[in-house]
Protein backbone atom coordinates (compact mmCIF):
# COMPACT_ATOMS: atom_id res chain seq x y z
CA UNK A 1 0.00 0.00 0.00
CA UNK A 2 1.63 3.45 -0.93
CA UNK A 3 2.21 5.97 1.79
CA UNK A 4 -0.34 8.08 2.64
CA UNK A 5 1.04 9.32 6.37
CA UNK A 6 1.80 13.07 4.59
CA UNK A 7 -2.20 13.16 3.61
CA UNK A 8 -3.46 11.93 6.69
CA UNK A 9 -1.23 14.49 8.53
CA UNK A 10 -2.32 17.13 6.42
CA UNK A 11 -6.42 16.29 7.64
CA UNK A 12 -5.76 16.41 11.14
CA UNK A 13 -2.60 19.29 10.71
CA UNK A 14 -5.47 21.36 12.94
CA UNK A 15 -5.29 19.78 16.13
CA UNK A 16 -1.41 19.30 15.35
CA UNK A 17 -0.70 22.12 17.54
CA UNK A 18 0.86 23.23 21.40
CA UNK A 19 -2.34 25.03 21.94
CA UNK A 20 -5.13 22.58 21.09
CA UNK A 21 -6.28 19.23 22.71
CA UNK A 22 -6.48 16.92 19.74
CA UNK A 23 -6.26 12.84 18.95
CA UNK A 24 -4.63 9.99 18.52
CA UNK A 25 -4.66 7.68 15.20
CA UNK A 26 -3.84 4.18 14.53
CA UNK A 27 -4.02 2.01 10.62
CA UNK A 28 -3.89 -1.00 9.81
CA UNK A 29 -3.86 -2.85 6.72
CA UNK A 30 -3.13 -6.42 6.17
CA UNK A 31 -1.88 -6.70 9.94
CA UNK A 32 0.18 -4.02 9.50
CA UNK A 33 0.12 -0.83 11.20
CA UNK A 34 1.07 1.43 8.49
CA UNK A 35 0.21 4.78 10.18
CA UNK A 36 0.00 5.58 14.02
CA UNK A 37 0.37 9.26 14.91
CA UNK A 38 -0.69 11.60 18.01
CA UNK A 39 -1.78 15.37 17.13
CA UNK A 40 -2.52 17.87 20.03
CA UNK A 41 -2.35 18.29 23.76
CA UNK A 42 -3.36 15.02 25.90
CA UNK A 43 -3.07 17.65 28.73
CA UNK A 44 -2.48 21.30 28.21
CA UNK A 45 -1.99 22.51 31.65
CA UNK A 46 1.00 19.99 31.92
CA UNK A 47 1.89 20.91 28.46
CA UNK A 48 1.98 17.01 27.95
CA UNK A 49 1.36 15.89 23.88
CA UNK A 50 -0.79 13.42 22.48
CA UNK A 51 1.24 10.62 21.37
CA UNK A 52 0.24 6.88 20.25
CA UNK A 53 0.80 5.69 23.84
CA UNK A 54 -1.30 8.00 25.33
CA UNK A 55 -4.59 6.81 27.16
CA UNK A 56 -8.02 8.07 25.96
CA UNK A 57 -11.50 7.14 28.05
CA UNK A 58 -13.11 5.29 24.96
CA UNK A 59 -16.75 5.85 26.22
CA UNK A 60 -19.09 3.73 24.36
CA UNK A 61 -16.67 1.95 21.94
CA UNK A 62 -16.02 0.22 25.56
CA UNK A 63 -19.28 -2.15 24.91
CA UNK A 64 -17.86 -4.72 22.92
CA UNK A 65 -15.37 -5.55 25.11
CA UNK A 66 -18.10 -6.12 28.06
CA UNK A 67 -20.42 -8.07 25.11
CA UNK A 68 -16.98 -9.92 24.30
CA UNK A 69 -17.03 -10.45 28.02
CA UNK A 70 -20.28 -12.39 28.12
CA UNK A 71 -19.81 -14.36 24.48
CA UNK A 72 -16.67 -15.89 26.41
CA UNK A 73 -18.68 -17.02 29.33
CA UNK A 74 -21.08 -18.46 26.30
CA UNK A 75 -18.08 -20.27 25.06
CA UNK A 76 -17.82 -21.24 28.93
CA UNK A 77 -20.71 -22.68 29.36
CA UNK A 78 -21.55 -20.89 32.32
CA UNK A 79 -24.39 -18.82 30.60
CA UNK A 80 -26.86 -19.36 27.95
CA UNK A 81 -28.00 -16.25 25.82
CA UNK A 82 -31.38 -17.14 26.18
CA UNK A 83 -30.94 -17.18 29.85
CA UNK A 84 -33.66 -14.88 31.77
CA UNK A 85 -31.61 -11.84 33.24
CA UNK A 86 -33.80 -11.91 36.65
CA UNK A 87 -31.65 -15.34 37.19
CA UNK A 88 -28.92 -13.45 37.96
CA UNK A 89 -30.55 -10.19 38.67
CA UNK A 90 -33.73 -11.25 40.69
CA UNK A 91 -33.82 -7.31 42.19
CA UNK A 92 -35.10 -6.20 38.99
CA UNK A 93 -38.89 -5.51 38.50
CA UNK A 94 -40.62 -8.66 36.67
CA UNK A 95 -42.01 -6.71 33.79
CA UNK A 96 -42.88 -9.24 31.45
CA UNK A 97 -42.42 -13.26 30.41
CA UNK A 98 -38.39 -12.54 29.97
CA UNK A 99 -36.04 -9.87 29.16
CA UNK A 100 -32.91 -11.95 28.25
CA UNK A 101 -29.16 -11.89 27.95
CA UNK A 102 -29.44 -11.33 24.45
CA UNK A 103 -31.89 -8.63 24.52
CA UNK A 104 -29.28 -7.00 26.68
CA UNK A 105 -26.14 -7.42 24.32
CA UNK A 106 -28.52 -6.13 21.09
CA UNK A 107 -30.03 -3.14 22.57
CA UNK A 108 -33.54 -4.87 22.78
CA UNK A 109 -34.56 -5.16 25.78
CA UNK A 110 -36.71 -2.17 26.18
CA UNK A 111 -35.61 -1.01 29.62
CA UNK A 112 -34.47 2.58 29.99
CA UNK A 113 -31.16 4.16 29.89
CA UNK A 114 -29.88 4.90 33.19
CA UNK A 115 -28.18 8.24 31.91
CA UNK A 116 -31.19 9.63 30.46
CA UNK A 117 -32.97 8.88 33.68
CA UNK A 118 -29.90 10.09 36.02
CA UNK A 119 -30.09 13.69 33.69
CA UNK A 120 -33.67 14.34 34.28
CA UNK A 121 -33.51 13.63 37.60
CA UNK A 122 -30.54 16.09 38.29
CA UNK A 123 -27.76 14.12 37.99
CA UNK A 124 -24.57 15.84 37.03
CA UNK A 125 -21.67 13.69 35.11
CA UNK A 126 -19.44 14.71 37.72
CA UNK A 127 -21.46 13.48 40.20
CA UNK A 128 -20.10 9.74 40.94
CA UNK A 129 -21.98 7.11 39.67
CA UNK A 130 -22.29 4.13 41.64
CA UNK A 131 -23.40 0.04 40.20
CA UNK A 132 -25.53 0.36 43.57
CA UNK A 133 -27.33 3.29 42.89
CA UNK A 134 -27.78 2.52 39.06
CA UNK A 135 -29.39 -0.53 40.23
CA UNK A 136 -31.76 1.24 42.58
CA UNK A 137 -32.98 3.62 40.15
CA UNK A 138 -33.95 0.95 37.24
CA UNK A 139 -35.67 -0.90 40.10
CA UNK A 140 -38.29 2.08 40.41
CA UNK A 141 -38.76 1.60 37.35
CA UNK A 142 -42.68 0.77 36.60
CA UNK A 143 -42.53 -0.63 33.12
CA UNK A 144 -40.32 -0.72 30.26
CA UNK A 145 -39.31 1.40 26.52
CA UNK A 146 -41.24 -1.56 24.70
CA UNK A 147 -41.79 -5.52 25.04
CA UNK A 148 -38.29 -6.87 24.74
CA UNK A 149 -37.41 -8.02 21.42
CA UNK A 150 -40.10 -5.38 19.74
CA UNK A 151 -37.56 -2.82 18.95
CA UNK A 152 -33.92 -1.94 18.65
CA UNK A 153 -33.53 1.44 21.21
CA UNK A 154 -29.97 2.34 22.68
CA UNK A 155 -29.67 1.38 26.23
CA UNK A 156 -26.61 2.07 28.11
CA UNK A 157 -28.67 0.66 31.48
CA UNK A 158 -28.29 -2.97 29.46
CA UNK A 159 -24.59 -3.49 29.00
CA UNK A 160 -23.97 -2.29 32.68
CA UNK A 161 -26.27 -4.94 33.36
CA UNK A 162 -23.89 -7.35 31.39
CA UNK A 163 -21.17 -6.59 33.75
CA UNK A 164 -22.93 -7.15 37.00
CA UNK A 165 -23.88 -10.59 34.89
CA UNK A 166 -20.06 -10.90 34.57
CA UNK A 167 -19.56 -10.18 37.99
CA UNK A 168 -22.22 -12.51 39.40
CA UNK A 169 -21.42 -15.43 37.53
CA UNK A 170 -17.79 -15.47 37.89
CA UNK A 171 -16.90 -13.70 40.79
CA UNK A 172 -14.91 -11.27 39.99
CA UNK A 173 -15.06 -7.59 38.60
CA UNK A 174 -15.07 -6.52 35.06
CA UNK A 175 -11.71 -5.72 35.44
CA UNK A 176 -10.47 -8.76 36.84
CA UNK A 177 -12.04 -11.05 34.10
CA UNK A 178 -11.24 -8.76 31.45
CA UNK A 179 -7.89 -9.01 32.45
CA UNK A 180 -7.49 -12.30 32.78
CA UNK A 181 -9.26 -13.35 29.99
CA UNK A 182 -8.75 -10.72 27.28
CA UNK A 183 -6.44 -8.36 28.06
CA UNK A 184 -3.31 -10.43 29.29
CA UNK A 185 -3.98 -12.95 26.24
CA UNK A 186 -3.20 -10.17 24.01
CA UNK A 187 -0.95 -7.91 25.42
CA UNK A 188 -2.83 -5.24 26.02
CA UNK A 189 -0.75 -4.13 28.98
CA UNK A 190 -2.71 -0.23 29.15
CA UNK A 191 -6.17 -0.81 29.55
CA UNK A 192 -8.16 -0.78 32.14
CA UNK A 193 -11.81 -0.41 33.05
CA UNK A 194 -12.19 2.65 35.96
CA UNK A 195 -14.21 0.81 38.99
CA UNK A 196 -13.29 3.29 41.29
CA UNK A 197 -13.53 6.89 39.90
CA UNK A 198 -10.33 7.99 42.10
CA UNK A 199 -8.16 5.21 39.84
CA UNK A 200 -4.70 6.81 39.07
CA UNK A 201 -4.50 5.68 35.00
CA UNK A 202 -1.01 6.42 33.40
CA UNK A 203 -0.75 8.59 30.53
CA UNK A 204 -4.19 9.24 31.03
CA UNK A 205 -4.85 12.46 28.80
CA UNK A 206 -7.46 14.75 30.31
CA UNK A 207 -10.79 15.59 28.80
CA UNK A 208 -11.98 19.02 26.88
CA UNK A 209 -14.75 21.28 25.44
CA UNK A 210 -14.22 24.43 23.51
CA UNK A 211 -15.46 27.82 25.18
CA UNK A 212 -18.18 29.79 23.65
CA UNK A 213 -15.27 32.68 23.64
CA UNK A 214 -12.18 30.94 23.26
CA UNK A 215 -9.89 28.39 24.48
CA UNK A 216 -11.09 25.66 26.58
CA UNK A 217 -12.68 24.00 29.63
CA UNK A 218 -12.21 20.84 31.31
CA UNK A 219 -14.50 18.20 31.09
CA UNK A 220 -14.48 15.10 33.46
CA UNK A 221 -16.98 12.48 34.74
CA UNK A 222 -16.98 10.66 37.81
CA UNK A 223 -18.83 6.87 36.59
CA UNK A 224 -18.16 4.15 38.45
CA UNK A 225 -20.25 1.60 36.42
CA UNK A 226 -18.51 0.00 33.60
CA UNK A 227 -19.87 -2.01 30.54
CA UNK A 228 -21.46 0.60 28.62
CA UNK A 229 -18.33 2.54 29.08
CA UNK A 230 -15.21 2.81 31.36
CA UNK A 231 -12.65 1.40 29.32
CA UNK A 232 -9.37 3.43 29.17
CA UNK A 233 -7.07 2.72 26.36
CA UNK A 234 -4.61 3.81 23.93
CA UNK A 235 -4.08 3.15 19.94
CA UNK A 236 -1.60 0.51 20.30
CA UNK A 237 -3.41 -1.96 22.41
CA UNK A 238 -6.65 -1.32 20.20
CA UNK A 239 -4.34 -2.82 17.31
CA UNK A 240 -4.04 -5.66 19.25
CA UNK A 241 -7.43 -5.95 19.80
CA UNK A 242 -8.42 -5.48 16.33
CA UNK A 243 -6.08 -7.63 14.79
CA UNK A 244 -7.48 -10.74 16.80
CA UNK A 245 -10.79 -10.27 15.18
CA UNK A 246 -9.02 -11.68 12.21
CA UNK A 247 -6.70 -14.50 14.16
CA UNK A 248 -8.57 -15.18 17.41
CA UNK A 249 -6.61 -16.20 20.61
CA UNK A 250 -9.36 -15.72 23.52
CA UNK A 251 -10.80 -18.33 24.87
CA UNK A 252 -10.81 -21.13 22.65
CA UNK A 253 -9.56 -19.65 20.02
CA UNK A 254 -12.38 -20.84 16.98
CA UNK A 255 -13.57 -18.98 14.78
CA UNK A 256 -16.57 -19.35 16.69
CA UNK A 257 -16.09 -17.04 18.93
CA UNK A 258 -15.54 -14.38 16.33
CA UNK A 259 -18.76 -15.52 14.01
CA UNK A 260 -21.04 -14.60 17.84
CA UNK A 261 -20.00 -11.27 18.51
CA UNK A 262 -20.59 -10.35 15.00
CA UNK A 263 -23.86 -11.79 14.46
CA UNK A 264 -27.44 -9.97 14.37
CA UNK A 265 -30.47 -10.96 15.23
CA UNK A 266 -33.90 -10.33 13.94
CA UNK A 267 -36.67 -8.42 15.91
CA UNK A 268 -39.63 -10.21 16.72
CA UNK A 269 -41.93 -9.34 14.22
CA UNK A 270 -38.75 -10.98 11.49
CA UNK A 271 -37.06 -7.08 10.44
CA UNK A 272 -33.04 -6.53 11.23
CA UNK A 273 -31.43 -4.55 13.00
CA UNK A 274 -27.22 -4.05 12.31
CA UNK A 275 -26.51 -4.24 15.74
CA UNK A 276 -24.51 -7.31 17.01
CA UNK A 277 -21.56 -7.41 20.26
CA UNK A 278 -21.23 -4.08 20.89
CA UNK A 279 -20.39 -3.71 16.74
CA UNK A 280 -22.46 -2.06 14.14
CA UNK A 281 -22.35 -3.43 10.78
CA UNK A 282 -22.54 -0.81 8.55
CA UNK A 283 -21.68 0.16 4.48
CA UNK A 284 -19.55 2.76 3.70
CA UNK A 285 -19.75 3.33 -0.42
CA UNK A 286 -20.46 -0.01 -1.02
CA UNK A 287 -18.21 -1.69 1.21
CA UNK A 288 -19.15 -3.97 4.52
CA UNK A 289 -17.82 -2.77 7.32
CA UNK A 290 -17.97 -3.10 11.71
CA UNK A 291 -17.55 -0.07 13.45
CA UNK A 292 -18.85 1.34 17.14
CA UNK A 293 -18.62 5.19 18.12
CA UNK A 294 -18.47 6.39 21.83
CA UNK A 295 -19.05 10.04 23.38
CA UNK A 296 -18.60 11.44 27.03
CA UNK A 297 -17.57 14.59 28.41
CA UNK A 298 -14.30 15.25 26.11
CA UNK A 299 -13.75 12.04 25.20
CA UNK A 300 -14.77 10.86 21.24
CA UNK A 301 -13.79 7.57 20.15
CA UNK A 302 -14.07 5.56 17.20
CA UNK A 303 -12.84 2.10 15.71
CA UNK A 304 -14.19 1.18 12.26
CA UNK A 305 -13.21 -2.21 10.40
CA UNK A 306 -13.72 -3.28 6.82
CA UNK A 307 -13.09 -7.16 6.97
CA UNK A 308 -12.73 -7.67 3.43
CA UNK A 309 -10.20 -5.57 3.18
CA UNK A 310 -8.45 -5.98 6.27
CA UNK A 311 -8.64 -2.41 7.03
CA UNK A 312 -9.03 -0.78 10.21
CA UNK A 313 -9.02 2.60 11.25
CA UNK A 314 -8.80 3.64 15.39
CA UNK A 315 -9.34 7.20 16.14
CA UNK A 316 -9.68 8.80 19.65
CA UNK A 317 -9.83 12.51 20.64
CA UNK A 318 -9.98 14.44 24.05
CA UNK A 319 -12.05 17.15 22.89
CA UNK A 320 -15.79 17.26 22.72
CA UNK A 321 -16.37 18.24 19.04
CA UNK A 322 -13.78 16.27 17.72
CA UNK A 323 -15.94 14.41 15.01
CA UNK A 324 -13.75 10.83 15.08
CA UNK A 325 -16.09 9.03 12.37
CA UNK A 326 -15.47 11.62 10.03
CA UNK A 327 -11.95 11.53 10.02
CA UNK A 328 -12.33 7.91 10.03
CA UNK A 329 -14.96 8.09 6.91
CA UNK A 330 -11.93 10.62 5.48
CA UNK A 331 -9.26 8.28 5.77
CA UNK A 332 -10.85 5.64 4.34
CA UNK A 333 -11.19 7.72 1.13
CA UNK A 334 -7.69 8.00 1.31
CA UNK A 335 -6.13 4.51 1.79
CA UNK A 336 -9.35 2.59 -0.17
CA UNK A 337 -9.79 4.85 -3.21
CA UNK A 338 -9.46 1.87 -5.71
CA UNK A 339 -12.66 -0.23 -3.75
CA UNK A 340 -14.85 2.66 -2.90
CA UNK A 341 -17.77 3.18 -4.48
CA UNK A 342 -17.96 7.02 -6.28
CA UNK A 343 -19.73 9.60 -3.95
CA UNK A 344 -22.92 10.56 -5.41
CA UNK A 345 -22.68 14.29 -3.86
CA UNK A 346 -20.91 16.94 -1.69
CA UNK A 347 -23.96 17.30 0.61
CA UNK A 348 -22.06 16.11 3.73
CA UNK A 349 -19.99 19.18 3.35
CA UNK A 350 -21.61 21.73 1.27
CA UNK A 351 -25.44 22.37 2.76
CA UNK A 352 -26.47 24.42 0.38
CA UNK A 353 -29.88 26.28 -0.34
CA UNK A 354 -32.58 24.62 -2.25
CA UNK A 355 -33.16 25.84 -5.38
CA UNK A 356 -35.91 27.97 -6.66
CA UNK A 357 -37.85 25.50 -8.41
CA UNK A 358 -37.75 23.39 -5.59
CA UNK A 359 -39.02 25.65 -2.69
CA UNK A 360 -42.85 24.48 -3.54
CA UNK A 361 -41.85 20.62 -3.52
CA UNK A 362 -40.09 21.43 -0.03
CA UNK A 363 -43.05 23.80 1.37
CA UNK A 364 -45.44 20.80 1.67
CA UNK A 365 -42.89 18.60 3.87
CA UNK A 366 -43.67 21.52 6.75
CA UNK A 367 -45.54 20.16 9.64
CA UNK A 368 -45.41 17.91 12.85
CA UNK A 369 -44.67 14.53 12.89
CA UNK A 370 -45.70 11.55 15.09
CA UNK A 371 -44.25 8.50 15.24
CA UNK A 372 -47.22 6.17 16.48
CA UNK A 373 -45.29 3.58 18.28
CA UNK A 374 -42.95 5.93 20.46
CA UNK A 375 -44.84 9.34 20.58
CA UNK A 376 -41.81 10.98 19.57
CA UNK A 377 -42.52 14.12 18.15
CA UNK A 378 -40.36 15.98 14.80
CA UNK A 379 -41.03 19.42 14.11
CA UNK A 380 -39.92 19.98 10.26
CA UNK A 381 -39.40 23.79 9.01
CA UNK A 382 -38.13 26.13 7.34
CA UNK A 383 -35.33 27.69 8.99
CA UNK A 384 -32.58 30.45 6.87
CA UNK A 385 -33.92 29.10 3.53
CA UNK A 386 -33.32 25.79 4.20
CA UNK A 387 -35.49 22.77 5.83
CA UNK A 388 -34.62 21.67 9.27
CA UNK A 389 -35.83 18.93 11.36
CA UNK A 390 -36.16 20.11 14.98
CA UNK A 391 -35.32 17.17 16.99
CA UNK A 392 -36.33 19.00 20.20
CA UNK A 393 -35.61 22.91 21.17
CA UNK A 394 -32.35 23.10 21.21
CA UNK A 395 -31.54 20.40 18.27
CA UNK A 396 -31.84 21.74 14.98
CA UNK A 397 -30.62 19.57 11.91
CA UNK A 398 -30.56 20.76 8.32
CA UNK A 399 -31.88 18.66 5.63
CA UNK A 400 -29.86 18.35 2.55
CA UNK A 401 -32.71 17.68 -0.94
CA UNK A 402 -31.15 14.25 -2.72
CA UNK A 403 -34.62 14.21 -4.39
CA UNK A 404 -37.86 15.70 -4.92
CA UNK A 405 -39.17 13.97 -1.20
CA UNK A 406 -35.20 12.59 -0.37
CA UNK A 407 -33.43 14.11 2.18
CA UNK A 408 -29.76 13.42 3.82
CA UNK A 409 -29.88 15.08 7.61
CA UNK A 410 -26.20 17.26 7.23
CA UNK A 411 -23.69 16.02 9.66
CA UNK A 412 -25.64 12.57 10.54
CA UNK A 413 -25.30 8.69 8.59
CA UNK A 414 -29.38 9.59 8.25
CA UNK A 415 -31.79 9.84 5.72
CA UNK A 416 -35.21 11.53 5.38
CA UNK A 417 -37.98 9.89 2.67
CA UNK A 418 -41.46 11.68 2.55
CA UNK A 419 -43.96 9.53 1.66
CA UNK A 420 -47.67 10.24 0.79
CA UNK A 421 -50.13 9.49 3.28
CA UNK A 422 -53.82 8.92 3.05
CA UNK A 423 -54.96 11.88 2.14
CA UNK A 424 -53.69 13.74 -0.62
CA UNK A 425 -51.47 16.41 -0.28
CA UNK A 426 -50.10 14.78 3.31
CA UNK A 427 -46.71 13.21 3.61
CA UNK A 428 -44.96 11.08 6.63
CA UNK A 429 -41.57 11.09 7.46
CA UNK A 430 -39.36 7.82 7.28
CA UNK A 431 -35.97 7.90 9.23
CA UNK A 432 -33.63 5.59 7.16
CA UNK A 433 -30.48 5.10 9.58
CA UNK A 434 -28.27 2.48 7.38
CA UNK A 435 -29.46 -1.35 7.16
CA UNK A 436 -31.86 -0.71 10.09
CA UNK A 437 -35.91 -0.51 9.72
CA UNK A 438 -36.91 2.86 8.98
CA UNK A 439 -38.54 4.51 11.98
CA UNK A 440 -42.15 5.95 10.63
CA UNK A 441 -43.65 9.33 11.99
CA UNK A 442 -47.11 10.33 10.71
CA UNK A 443 -48.38 13.75 9.87
CA UNK A 444 -50.09 15.26 13.35
CA UNK A 445 -52.09 18.21 13.93
CA UNK A 446 -50.30 20.91 15.50
CA UNK A 447 -51.72 23.06 18.85
CA UNK A 448 -51.24 26.35 19.33
CA UNK A 449 -52.40 26.91 22.85
CA UNK A 450 -53.21 30.55 24.15
CA UNK A 451 -51.47 32.25 26.72
CA UNK A 452 -54.02 32.29 29.13
CA UNK A 453 -54.66 28.37 28.27
CA UNK A 454 -51.10 27.45 29.22
CA UNK A 455 -52.14 28.33 32.88
CA UNK A 456 -53.64 25.08 33.27
CA UNK A 457 -50.95 23.54 33.05
CA UNK A 458 -49.03 25.15 35.68
CA UNK A 459 -48.17 23.11 38.87
CA UNK A 460 -45.80 21.01 40.82
CA UNK A 461 -45.27 17.41 39.23
CA UNK A 462 -43.34 14.60 41.14
CA UNK A 463 -42.18 10.91 39.40
CA UNK A 464 -41.68 8.03 41.64
CA UNK A 465 -39.34 6.40 38.91
CA UNK A 466 -37.16 9.66 39.34
CA UNK A 467 -37.77 10.58 42.64
CA UNK A 468 -37.90 14.47 41.71
CA UNK A 469 -40.20 17.06 41.35
CA UNK A 470 -40.76 19.16 38.49
CA UNK A 471 -42.29 22.72 38.64
CA UNK A 472 -44.21 24.44 35.60
CA UNK A 473 -44.49 27.94 35.84
CA UNK A 474 -45.61 30.41 33.20
CA UNK A 475 -42.99 33.16 32.58
CA UNK A 476 -43.23 36.61 29.92
CA UNK A 477 -46.04 34.28 28.48
CA UNK A 478 -43.69 31.15 28.19
CA UNK A 479 -44.71 27.92 29.66
CA UNK A 480 -41.14 26.81 31.45
CA UNK A 481 -40.39 23.73 32.93
CA UNK A 482 -38.30 24.17 36.56
CA UNK A 483 -35.89 21.82 38.88
CA UNK A 484 -33.68 22.37 41.11
CA UNK A 485 -30.66 20.95 39.47
CA UNK A 486 -31.50 21.77 36.09
CA UNK A 487 -31.61 24.38 34.00
CA UNK A 488 -34.80 26.17 33.23
CA UNK A 489 -36.69 24.57 30.38
CA UNK A 490 -38.90 26.37 27.72
CA UNK A 491 -41.80 24.01 26.55
CA UNK A 492 -43.07 24.73 22.72
CA UNK A 493 -46.36 23.51 22.37
CA UNK A 494 -46.39 20.28 19.61
CA UNK A 495 -50.30 18.37 19.47
CA UNK A 496 -52.73 18.96 21.52
CA UNK A 497 -51.69 18.92 25.49
CA UNK A 498 -48.57 18.21 23.81
CA UNK A 499 -44.95 20.25 24.16
CA UNK A 500 -41.50 19.39 23.06
CA UNK A 501 -38.85 20.65 25.49
CA UNK A 502 -34.72 20.37 25.37
CA UNK A 503 -34.17 16.46 25.05
CA UNK A 504 -37.45 15.53 25.64
CA UNK A 505 -41.03 15.98 24.87
CA UNK A 506 -44.10 15.71 27.60
CA UNK A 507 -47.67 14.73 27.42
CA UNK A 508 -50.14 15.59 29.73
CA UNK A 509 -52.97 13.52 30.75
CA UNK A 510 -56.69 14.43 32.13
CA UNK A 511 -59.05 13.04 34.56
CA UNK A 512 -62.62 11.97 33.73
CA UNK A 513 -63.62 15.75 34.53
CA UNK A 514 -60.95 16.79 31.74
CA UNK A 515 -58.32 18.69 34.44
CA UNK A 516 -55.14 18.20 34.65
CA UNK A 517 -54.10 14.88 36.22
CA UNK A 518 -50.13 14.74 35.03
CA UNK A 519 -48.09 14.00 32.66
CA UNK A 520 -45.87 11.53 30.30
CA UNK A 521 -42.35 12.32 29.78
CA UNK A 522 -40.52 10.60 26.43
CA UNK A 523 -37.15 10.84 24.78
CA UNK A 524 -35.48 8.78 22.56
CA UNK A 525 -34.35 6.43 24.78
CA UNK A 526 -36.72 7.02 27.78
CA UNK A 527 -40.76 6.12 27.53
CA UNK A 528 -43.75 6.80 29.38
CA UNK A 529 -42.49 7.79 32.57
CA UNK A 530 -45.32 9.59 34.46
CA UNK A 531 -45.89 12.49 36.81
CA UNK A 532 -48.55 13.12 39.14
CA UNK A 533 -49.81 16.49 39.85
CA UNK A 534 -49.21 17.11 43.25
Amino acid sequence: MADFTKEVDQLLAKWDKTTSPGCAIAIIHNGEVVHKQGYGMANLELNVPITPSSVFYLASVSKQFAAMAIALLVEMGKITLADDIRQYLPELPDYCDSITIDHLVRHTSGLRDYLNLGSLAGKKSEDVWTEKELLEMLIRQKGLNFLPGDQYAYSNSGYVLLTVIVKRVTGQSMQAFSKEHMFKPLGMRHTVFKEDHQLVIPNRTAGYSRKANNGFVNEFHNLQVVGDGGLYSNVEDLILWDQNFYHNRLGKGTQALLDLVHSTKTLNDGSKHTYAFGLEHETYRGLNAVAHSGGLNGARTHMKRFPKQNFTVICLSNLSDFAPEEVSYKITDIYLSDHLQPIQSDIDTKPAKPAEHESESLADKVGLYRNPKTGIIRQVKFQDDQLVVLINTEFVVPLQPMGKNHFKALGFPVEALFEPFQSEGRFQMLEIFGDNPAMVYEPAESAKPTADALVEYCGTYHSIELETDYSLEIDEGNLMLRHRKIADNQLLPTIEDGFMGNRFEILFARNEDNSIAGFTLNSDRIRNIFFTLR
